[in-house]
């Protein structure tokens, strides 16, 4: 992808910005502030119809967000976090003396078929995939929801809802299965697990299983696990391998190291130690692409990914800025010279006169 092409058809209206959004999956305001570099670095004037072009998707999510859609929905269209489109959307309607759109006013506006989705909260279906299914965020649903069963005397929490085989529940985090992956495998939420679970053992006088109590029940290849952590692998990346979570992973290898005497392997070595293709990650980064993705990607954590990342932008824009600055003096140099040289020429002129005068006195 050639971004300085890109930003060349974008500002002769070759393109159109959501098409590059589309084609490339780079983030709106990625893309957005290339184009602002480029202006300057080419000395191209920002006029009233460039920045009407570059504030038309702003304009088009402002719209979006006025009928009700959630910043996640707007995050997966323009391919840029919730977060900075929230941010970006205030500062914009602050430039533009536009009215903000409220989060609480949003959810007034949106209408749902609350019964259909009671039911579907009843055959276990998550917030998240009703968010999904109905094009607004998990929090309208759930609030929607809460409203809807308090008007109608229904119940919302407990066992009216969620039917859980709570013995064989029991059994499974006994053998160390974690609630991530009972919630998972249930299609419930985490919490739901957690506290039916408590619900349970209460009810049938038994004890809470304990991490303390699973991990240690697990077989693991400890070797094997120690060696991949020493190559520097992440913790969930090894327990994605051995489907346990990262955890029991921790524990057990640094019971491992302990009972062997060896020296616990370290996240921040480790992290250095790994040779990645830095050069080609910046510009995946900045065409899109997540720091999960990237990490699957070169097998190594996103925490890895995010650091190296920040040292190698620090590194590139010091060294932008020595060479910003040694173009500076080249300029200044060329400049005084070529000063010089205009200088002398005109001295010389001169004298030429001076000459050319006292000759003709003569």
């Amino acid at each position: 992808m050639d971004l300085y092409k890109i930003c060349e058809d974008l500002i002769h209206d070759k393109v159109e910005i959501k098409d590059v959004i589309n084609k490339y999956e780079i983030s709106y305001f990625k893309l957005i502030d290339f184009i602002k570099k480029y202006c300057f670095h080419y000395k191209i004037l920002i006029d009233e119809d460039i920045k009407k072009k570059l504030d038309a998707p702003l304009s088009e999510m402002l719209e979006l967000r006025k009928q009700g859609i959630s910043y996640g929905k707007l995050s997966e269209k323009y391919k840029c976090g919730s977060r900075v489109i929230e941010k970006r959307l205030v500062k914009y309607c602050e430039e533009n003396d536009l009215e903000i759109p409220e989060k609480k006013f949003q959810s007034k506006i949106i209408k749902l078929p609350m019964e259909e989705i009671y039911e579907l909260i009843k055959q276990g279906m998550s917030y998240n995939d009703l968010a999904s299914k109905y094009n607004c965020s998990s929090a309208i649903i759930r609030t929607k929801l809460i409203k809807y069963c308090e008007e109608n005397n229904y119940s919302l929490h407990g066992k009216n809802i969620v039917r859980l085989p709570m013995k064989k529940v029991y059994e499974l985090k006994k053998q160390g299965i974690t609630y991530k992956d009972l919630a998972s495998k249930y299609s419930c939420s985490l919490s739901t697990v957690k506290r039916r679970l408590i619900e349970y053992c209460k009810e049938n006088n038994c004890k809470i299983p304990k991490r303390a109590t699973c991990y240690k029940s697990i077989e693991l290849p400890m070797k094997e696990v120690y060696e991949l952590k020493k190559q520097g692998i992440s913790y969930r990346k090894i327990a994605s391998i051995y489907n346990h979570s990262h955890e029991v992973i921790r524990t057990r290898l640094v019971e491992y190291c302990e009972e062997n005497n060896y020296e616990i392997p370290e996240r921040a070595p480790f992290s250095k130690s790994i040779e990645l293709p830095m050069e080609e990650i910046y510009e995946l980064k900045n065409q899109g692409m997540t720091y999960n993705v990237l990490a699957s990607k070169y097998n190594c954590s996103a925490a890895t990914i995010r650091t190296r990342l920040i040292e190698y932008e620090e590194e590139l824009a010091l060294k932008n800025k020595y060479l910003e600055i040694l173009l500076y003096d080249f300029n200044k140099i060329q400049e005084d010279i070529l000063n010089r040289k205009i200088g002398l020429f005109y001295e010389e002129q001169s004298k030429d006169q001076e000459e050319s005068i006292v000759l003709t006195k003569k």
